[in-house]
């Protein structure tokens, strides 16, 4: 896929991308005692690896896992290493009306930190409205849109694991009657795909076909909208780690202006959806691009090389997308 995005923006793209990588890296040196080795380890997207934390607690994380803790680790917030599982206490500030909310499988997986601790989707005005959440993951997203006042939130996760743990986490918060979960893609039209039940499913799982599995559902947003009455003026969130193009792309007008908001995730630039919400009817934000983890991906192409094996090494070009429909 074309990166979409303009030529001066693939440069400042890899800038800010080695100023993340940067900050992570002295995130790394406050937080574990073999800070620069972890760091090495997270760079290389090693599958596990030892850390000890400042306390000389010894964990075996991946990385992933690695950059949450460091990144978490002076926030008000308990994680559980051994159970996966992050608590947000309403000590904390972060949360107001409940005790404390949970989350099972967050550590490996999900986006606590980006959902809760950055406030991402802060901007959008759910309040009393029905929020459609395409990505759902584990849940994070749709508990913290019912906490924010939504109405109804109606998420859509492909995959099994996700879904899951989606569904335990809103039962766990007992958010049951405003969150609701539901075992499929969004795509530009309805259908079905297999999925290999073998793959490891997690935030950043893109939707491939496999020859194996079970068939899970497509919905395309306008089946979406007449199959679970998703009534005007709603609310679409979007994380889909590529969907959202087709999806979007493919959209009628009249499909897409059912939202007064829309706030997704893009991968690979932003020009053609930017142009596309343009053009049917919203004022749309861009926040600037980053380069979506080349100096990693650098290293693992020049490991390939070195052992000849083909790689098909693509940078990709990440940022949000919200766009507010005019006179909603």
């Amino acid at each position: 896929m074309k990166s979409n995005i303009r030529v001066d923006q693939r440069i400042t793209a890899n800038i800010f991308h080695i100023i993340e990588i940067f900050n992570m890296f002295f995130k790394f040196q406050k937080v574990y005692v073999n800070g620069f080795q972890s760091f090495r380890n997270f760079l290389n997207n090693n599958p596990e690896f030892e850390v000890i934390l400042k306390n000389k607690k010894s964990f075996t994380l991946s990385a992933r896992s690695a950059s949450l803790i460091a990144s978490l680790y002076k926030e008000k917030v308990e994680f559980d290493l051994k159970n996966d599982l992050i608590i947000i206490k309403n000590k904390s500030k972060i949360i107001s009306k409940n005790e404390k909310i949970i989350f099972y499988n967050a550590i490996e997986n999900g986006d606590v930190y980006h959902v809760f601790i950055k406030n991402e989707y802060a901007k959008l005005k759910v309040k009393g409205k029905t929020i459609i959440d395409i990505g759902a993951n584990i849940g994070d997203s749709l508990i913290y849109f019912a906490l924010k006042g939504a109405k109804k939130t109606i998420g859509f996760e492909p995959f099994y694991n996700n879904f899951y743990f989606a569904k335990k986490n809103i039962k766990e918060n007992s958010l049951e009657e405003k969150c609701e979960v539901v075992l499929a893609g969004c795509s530009k039209k309805s259908g079905n795909i297999k999925l290999n039940p073998n793959m490891k499913s997690d935030v950043d799982s893109k939707l491939q076909y496999s020859n194996e599995g079970e068939e899970i559902p497509l919905y395309s947003l306008h089946q979406i909208i007449n199959d679970f009455n998703v009534p005007p003026k709603s609310i679409l969130k979007m994380d889909c780690e590529g969907c959202e193009y087709d999806s979007i792309i493919t959209a009628t007008k009249e499909t897409l202006t059912t939202f007064d908001e829309i706030l997704l995730e893009y991968h690979h630039g932003y020009l053609d959806l930017k142009k596309k919400l343009e053009d049917c009817g919203f004022i749309v934000i861009i926040t600037t691009p980053i380069s979506t983890g080349f100096i990693g991906k650098y290293l693992k192409m020049f490991k390939m090389k070195k052992e000849n094996i083909i790689n098909d090494f693509k940078p990709g070009y990440s940022g949000m997308i919200h766009a507010i429909k005019i006179n909603n």
